[in-house]
């Protein structure tokens, strides 16, 4: 382990001899360098500066002008009107004489006078340039824009030529303008009528308008003269209300989480990723640094320039505990990270005074530190549990104990940290199969043990055992960049603003997930000459902060017990099919939220989503109200069984158009909750009262959304010559907002996947994360079905419920959710005496033949089958093909492409089939059967909840079952052996029992024309291959 060493670099000392003086050369070299380059850096930092205060002029406009002026001079033109005089004869002419160099001197500064002017003249031309919003209004795709807008982004466009910087337009950015209190008061209304009864509607209406006519002026004016003296008039209020002030824990609270890749996995080498991953963000951050990061990488397709404040406090950042109201810090530089592993905190360097370490060396570091064995205090291990607790807690022990010695050295260290590495001791995997697995990564990210993430710290990367990924961030470090106690909570959860570390996430993804970085050990490529240098850090834990870390260590573990985290990953179908129906691929999944939440609790409820607001500067968020009249409409459609397709598309259309005209409102600042917020904060101040917004505050948004921003790494996406669905991520989620409501994050990755990140709170008796997402699932596919078949749905749906009731049982009705028993009762049908004794006799004849040939199985290779034998058979007597024709006619949609082979499965009378899914690679979304010789009870369990969604299929013999769509993918399925072979408590008597199964072709062949053209014995050797597979 390296110690650390007090050493001076420098020493006299007086002796019998003389003075004397000792230095140590290597230390003195040291100090020199890190002078240096805090040297450079400042310099630097002064360059960009200097661009960016006379972008989009340069140098070169300089030199032109001043030639020019010179020019003129020679020839006589005096365009100064004497001040080029003034300064020659009354000024240089002092030091330097009257002659040619003080004309030059003097027509020089005049110039640069002159450009200086017409910088000035440019940059507020550009100010209001940038005020033009009318691109933001119309929809290329449905009509052409128009000729301002086109010349809008043409300009546009040809400044992002001119060397654009990372703050170049920072100073351009308009103000976020005041909207007008009419205005406000109005759209308020609108978006409470849908949550609010009549009565309560009355009310509100009343006392909204005695606040226009009364203290609403009043406080309006005070906000006016803010807006004009101030860049944000809501910044400053905002980050003082809604975050420091807070004195709950930010575990949960206020922090959030973003994922790693779910598809890409390059190495399992877990400090082989730690390095690469810590090289990564030290590489962004120097691009930060050196300003090279495009101003408009939100919106880089159309060139769009947007706040970037919010950057220069991503690294070097912390978040000071104080009492009553925390302080963030940032400093302008840090040379090492701070690594936690096995309940120690280390030191550790990333740069030698030089250069950065390169990842093979930080992989060494890593290592290191992973070998590192150290007996320490066991209460050190829980240090961190400071930090999840309450925050006056926190601040009062800060104060108290690490306010000098070795505390002190150790908390400044993490606090000075350009950021914080976790080396987890656990594993984490994404199972398509098995949702569990992604909601135990999405808790770990979000809380972790409570003790093991520095949650002060601006973000945490941490790093599993297998080498996946994730971060965890605290919110404050955007705070200079920050917009609405209207939706305070809300908006602490809501990560409308997190693009920032969305584009930081996305960037080391997209540098420590190739392939070509790792060897075949999953090392990190490259030659080691410097090991990185690191250092435990040590605690002095007395009685009484030992008392302290375990009283937060509790307040977390009471956190952490009642959040609840649910991830859904959709992959039927995304942005393709919803472009189809042109709408916005928002506003579609904001709908299909508004109708699982309806479901869910059986009202309409206030509802958040985060919209940027960074076009205007120091801007953050803005709220969207998404539930509104035109999506209750819809919503109430979607669940009236007379309505048909074209009315439901209609009224989709209109919702999605009105939240989308909603959306563009709020990122052009004429958003409401922005307004009311500042406002409430006036009137406190005055310390006035006004009923009204007494009333609305603090608002309860039930529902709480946002959308996770990506592809803002396109350039290096390109770069890499990656392809993009393979290194998506999952995005990431927060804790949930109100106490009995649901906090949802999602994100839109390619043309097929969605990913819902779901929160709610155990001790509410009205959610349940487990719940919620089979819900959204169900809307998403009952929006397609209503939308693509309308009323014949409900048709069929009606008949096939009557026919099927006697033959499907629902276990623990109770805890089915209504739509769900209605889905299946499509999705899962069987109809009696398909056939007649005629035609199984016929079927038999032809089928046993072939089967007496063959002898009984013990066991499937997957063992999901006992006692069986099978085969393919392709061609069928005339008669016999005129029954699977039925079949097929009855089970398939027209147009579905089938597999040619039939699948017979012939099951001894002591056979049964365990429970499983069919694989996708060898059907497509339907299998159908008919059932022969014997009654049998096919039972499915949801793979989520195999204890509580359970439902039995009666299979008569001479029947045709028919599962799919939600049944297909969402249940395991088996069929009951002959002992526990009962249905609605009744014994079903079962023997020797054949199968005729019928399937529509694998997805993956559908799309494969290369596949589908393969020639008949390719095909014969795939589909002879089991159709089961256990999962």
């Amino acid at each position: 382990m390296a110690e650390a060493h007090g050493v001076a670099a420098l020493s006299v000392s007086l002796t019998h001899d003389g003075i004397s003086v000792s230095y140590d050369q290597k230390l003195l070299n040291e100090i020199l360098h890190s002078f240096f380059r805090a040297y450079k850096k400042r310099v630097a930092r002064f360059k960009n500066n200097f661009y960016n205060g006379i972008f989009p002029a340069n140098a070169y406009t300089m030199c032109t002008i001043i030639f020019a002026i010179n020019l003129l001079s020679a020839f006589h033109y005096d365009l100064s009107f004497g001040m080029v005089y003034l300064l020659q004869h009354n000024i240089f002419s002092l030091f330097f004489g009257n002659g040619m160099f003080s004309q030059a001197l003097s027509l020089m500064l005049y110039g640069i006078f002159v450009w200086f002017m017409i910088i000035q003249f440019i940059r507020l031309s550009l100010k209001c340039f940038l005020l033009y919003k009318g691109w933001m209004y119309e929809n290329p795709h449905l009509q052409p824009l128009s000729k301002a807008s086109k010349l809008w982004l043409v300009i546009l466009h040809l400044l992002s030529k001119s060397g654009l910087m990372l703050h170049s337009f920072q100073a351009a950015l308009p103000h976020l303008p005041l909207p007008r209190l009419n205005d406000t008061l109005d759209k308020h209304l609108c978006t409470m009528r849908p949550v609010c009864t009549d009565k309560e509607y009355d009310e509100l209406v009343q006392l909204t308008e005695e606040f226009r006519n009364g203290i609403g002026r009043h406080l309006q004016w005070y906000l006016i003269i803010k807006s004009f003296l101030s860049i944000n008039y809501v910044a400053d209020w905002w980050i003082e209300f809604v975050y420091l002030r807070q004195r709950s824990p930010i575990m949960i609270n206020s922090n959030y989480y973003g994922f790693d890749s779910i598809m890409a996995h390059s190495t399992h080498n877990q400090a082989a990723r730690a390095a690469l991953v810590t090289w990564a963000a030290l590489l962004f951050r120097r691009k930060i640094e050196r300003q090279e990061i495009k101003p408009f990488s939100f919106l880089s397709q159309y060139k769009i320039p947007f706040c970037t404040a919010q950057y220069e406090r991503l690294f070097n950042s912390y978040r000071v505990p104080c009492l009553e109201k925390d302080r963030f810090h940032h400093w302008n530089d840090a040379k090492h990270i701070v690594v936690y592993c096995n309940g120690h905190w280390f030191r550790l360097a990333i740069h030698n005074g030089k250069r950065l370490y390169e990842p093979c060396e930080l992989q060494k570091g890593f290592e290191a530190i992973l070998n590192e064995k150290v007996n320490s205090d066991v209460d050190e291990k829980y240090i961190a549990a400071l930090t999840a607790g309450d925050r006056d807690v926190w601040a009062q022990a800060r104060r108290n104990y690490f306010a000098s010695g070795i505390n002190q050295f150790s908390l400044h260290a993490i606090e000075k940290a350009a950021f914080v590495v976790i080396l987890d001791e656990n594993e984490v995997f994404y199972d398509p199969n098995d949702s569990s697995k992604l909601d135990y990564w999405a808790n770990s990210l979000l809380h972790g043990t409570g003790y093991d993430r520095w949650f002060d710290k601006s973000f945490n990367f941490i790093i599993y055992k297998n080498g996946r990924m994730g971060v965890n961030a605290e919110h404050s470090w955007f705070v200079f960049c920050l917009s609405s106690i209207s939706d305070c909570k809300s908006e602490m959860k809501s990560r409308g603003d997190a693009a920032v570390l969305a584009h930081l996430m996305e960037f080391c993804v997209i540098k420590s997930i190739g392939k070509n970085n790792y060897d075949e050990n999953g090392n990190v490529n490259g030659k080691v000459e410097l090991i990185p240098k690191y250092e435990l850090l040590r605690w002095h834990i007395i009685p009484e902060l030992n008392i302290t870390i375990k009283k937060c260590f509790q307040t977390a573990c009471a956190l952490i017990k009642d959040v609840e985290m649910a991830v859904l990953i959709w992959t039927k179908y995304g942005k393709g099919f919803i472009k189809k129906l042109h709408v916005s691929p928002d506003g579609f999944l904001q709908m299909v939220l508004q109708l699982a939440y309806y479901r869910n609790q059986r009202k309409f409820a206030l509802t958040y989503e985060a919209a940027t607001a960074r076009l205007f500067r120091e801007g953050r968020t803005e709220t969207v109200r998404s539930c509104s009249s035109y999506s209750c409409d819809f919503v109430l459609a979607m669940l009236d069984p007379n309505q048909t397709k074209e009315e439901r598309l209609r009224l989709l259309h209109v919702a999605c158009s009105y939240h989308q005209v909603m959306y563009r409102d709020a990122m052009c600042g004429k958003g409401i909750d922005r307004h009311l917020f500042a406002l409430y904060i006036v009137m406190r101040y005055l310390k006035l009262e006004s009923p009204f917004l007494k009333r609305i505050f603090p608002p309860t948004f039930l529902l709480s959304t946002s959308q996770t921003p990506l592809n803002q790494c396109a350039e290096e996406i390109k770069q890499a010559k990656m392809d993009i669905h393979k290194i998506a991520t999952a995005g990431g989620g927060f804790g949930p907002v109100a106490d009995n409501g649901y906090g949802i994050s999602y994100i839109i990755v390619g043309e097929d996947l969605l990913s819902f990140h779901i929160s709610s709170k155990r001790s509410a008796n009205n959610t349940a994360c487990f719940i919620f997402p089979l819900k959204i699932s169900l809307r998403i596919k009952i929006i397609f079905l209503f939308l693509v078949f309308g009323s014949i749905f409900w048709m069929r749906f009606s008949i096939f419920r009557r026919l099927t009731a006697t033959f499907i049982h629902f276990h623990n009705d109770m805890l089915w959710p209504k739509e769900m028993k209605d889905v299946l009762v499509q999705c899962c049908t069987v109809i009696p005496n398909f056939v007649t004794e005629q035609e199984e006799a016929s079927l038999l004849d032809e089928i046993n033949p072939h089967m007496k040939r063959m002898r009984y199985e013990k066991s499937h290779w997957d063992d999901a089958i006992h006692l069986y034998r099978e085969r393919e058979q392709l061609n069928w007597k005339k008669e016999n093909e005129a029954i699977l024709n039925r079949v097929r006619k009855q089970s398939f949609k027209e147009g579905d492409k089938q597999l040619s082979f039939v699948h017979i499965l012939d099951l001894h009378e002591d056979g049964v089939i365990k429970p499983h899914i069919d694989s996708v690679r060898y059907c497509g979304d339907v299998i159908t059967g008919l059932s022969l010789l014997s009654d049998a009870v096919m039972r499915l369990r949801h793979k989520d909840q195999q204890d509580q969604l359970i439902f039995d299929l009666l299979l008569q013999r001479r029947s045709l079952y028919r599962i799919g769509e939600l049944s297909r993918y969402e249940f395991y399925h088996e069929v009951l052996g002959k002992s526990e072979s009962y249905f609605m408590g009744k014994p079903v008597p079962r023997s020797r029992r054949i199968s005729i199964i019928c399937r529509d072709l694998p997805r993956n062949v559908q799309q494969n024309e290369s596949l589908a053209a393969s020639n008949t014995k390719e095909k014969r050797q795939l589909l002879r291959q089991s159709d089961t597979e256990e999962i």
